[in-house]
């Protein structure tokens, strides 16, 4: 292997977050009695991205992040009467209901186990992760998980590269490559941290101006494979 260590973004990398989203967000709507449909989820995903990114420029914490964004869409739809803090609770753990990899994860993770030291490097609440994890069937091909909860920091924190490269007891920035599908948080935090970047791009997209420039892309899974061996 080119890389004696290799670190795997999970959501929308490894496991389809927008699924897990999807499922936990109606999910939990109706057990409040709620009825939302798409609008309601579009509303959120937008407030939510906008604090993701605040987070990552540690202009929030994570606790305020995850109670914000529900006491901003309840306020948006003129709900009142709901705990946005138990809501988020709830919303956390159904999260963990739908825990589906993505096309080629577990070919990739089990081509990749035994052949190279492999830590999911992931921003997120410890337990939820850690769940959907479990439940996912993937968790044996990893060597270690290292969630920013438990890092003290986000990606694309410096810290939380310390503490995923401690963790996983590489020493040698040059045997470490990072995939996922944030230009901020994977590839612009792996580049500024010294190790390799490889983007996860499924749909092709164009790369941004002014984004990270990684150092390799994927559209498929399978294609780390042969860029890493």
């Amino acid at each position: 292997m080119k890389y004696s260590h290799i670190f795997l973004d999970l959501d929308n990398t490894l496991l389809d977050f927008e699924a897990a989203e999807h499922t936990s967000f109606f999910y939990t709507a109706q057990r409040y009695g709620l009825t939302f449909g798409d609008r309601e989820l579009a509303l959120y995903q937008s407030i939510n991205g906008p604090l993701w990114a605040m987070l990552e420029r540690r202009e929030i914490t994570k606790d305020e992040l995850v109670v914000r964004r529900f006491r901003e869409l309840f306020a948006a739809l003129g709900l009142t009467g709901i705990d946005p803090a138990a809501y988020n609770a709830d919303y956390l753990k159904n999260l963990a209901i739908d825990t589906r990899p993505l096309p080629g994860a577990v070919e990739l993770c089990r081509a990749l186990h035994g052949r190279a030291v492999v830590t999911v490097a992931t921003n997120g609440v410890s337990s939820t992760q850690h769940e959907r994890i479990e439940k996912s069937g993937l968790a044996g091909y990893f060597d270690f998980v290292v969630v920013s909860d438990d890092a003290g920091a986000e990606k694309p924190d410096p810290r939380y590269f310390d503490r995923a490269m401690a963790v996983s007891g590489a020493a040698d920035k040059r045997a470490c490559i990072i995939l996922g599908d944030s230009l901020t948080s994977d590839i612009g935090g792996g580049k500024a941290y010294g190790i390799a970047t490889c983007w996860y791009n499924p749909k092709g997209k164009p790369l941004p101006a002014g984004a990270p420039q990684p150092d390799c892309q994927v559209r498929a899974l399978g294609d780390f494979l042969s860029l890493v061996q």
